[in-house]
């Protein structure tokens, strides 16, 4: 009696998720000062007097007031067995001078607008503006090259294990993404453009940010997936180029 209650308890998971077809999960963004401290230092101590002082102090100020927003800031999943849609949303019940920091913060956390995944259909869709206008870059999935590893720590009550991906993308500060995914939860989406591991992404850290499940829902019935369809198209690897080239044009103007 005692081996089938075990067993029974065993598959109650996978019993359960096997009627599932969709569900939404809201993160909530933490800012990880004390990295970004230790990276300053780093940094410093490599490359000493190329940053003024003054000027450090005051962008390390500005970082931090523009974090005081990310208690307004919902960044959201929805999903279903091939597709996702991710995208940050604004708590309009928050305070007005809190409003006008959003595009600021989330330039620093490195997410903005809309994300869609198909696995189906091997598409990637990204909308957000940027740089004075709205993009739409369309291309495939990116190919993360997870490596994944044994540890594993409880997250909203799943065992998650953790994954590592090395990145190589142009403008990135960054050079490593840390995520913790739940195999029992049998969806591979995650936050932003992040996908592609055995299980639902719970956590995330990008950079001096870390993506926390907050709340999550699950539903036995189909849901439509919103695709993003407003700006400027482009593939990712044009992209990227045109980017970099407005960028370093704006420092070359900096600097003038």
């Amino acid at each position: 009696m005692k081996k089938v209650l075990l067993y029974f308890l065993i598959l109650l998971p996978v019993i359960s998720f096997s009627q599932i077809t969709s569900g939404e999960l809201t993160y909530r963004v933490s800012y990880l000062e004390e990295k970004d401290k230790q990276g300053i230092e780093q940094f410093n101590s490599k490359n000493p007097g190329l940053i003024p002082k003054e000027r450090l102090e005051q962008a390390l100020k500005d970082v931090l007031e523009a974090n005081k927003s990310l208690a307004y800031i919902d960044y959201v999943l929805e999903f279903n067995k091939n597709e996702a849609y991710f995208q940050v949303k604004q708590n309009f019940m928050s305070i007005g001078s809190e409003i006008g920091k959003e595009n600021f913060i989330n330039f620093y956390v490195g997410v903005s607008g809309e994300y869609y995944h198909n696995i189906e259909k091997n598409i990637s869709i990204h909308s957000w503006y940027h740089l004075d206008r709205q993009w739409l870059i369309e291309d495939e999935l990116y190919d993360f090259k997870w490596k994944l590893l044994p540890e594993t720590k409880i997250i909203q009550g799943y065992t998650c294990y953790k994954a590592i991906h090395k990145t190589k993308r142009p403008i990135q500060t960054y050079d490593e993404v840390i995520a913790w995914y739940a195999p029992g939860i049998p969806f591979s989406f995650g936050p932003a453009e992040y996908e592609g591991l055995p299980g639902l992404i719970l956590e995330l850290e990008q950079g001096v940010y870390r993506f926390s499940a907050e709340n999550i829902k699950f539903s036995e019935k189909p849901k439509k997936i919103k695709i993003p369809t407003k700006g400027e198209k482009h593939n990712r690897e044009d992209f990227d180029k045109k980017q970099e080239q407005i960028m370093n044009r704006l420092k070359g103007q900096a600097r003038k």
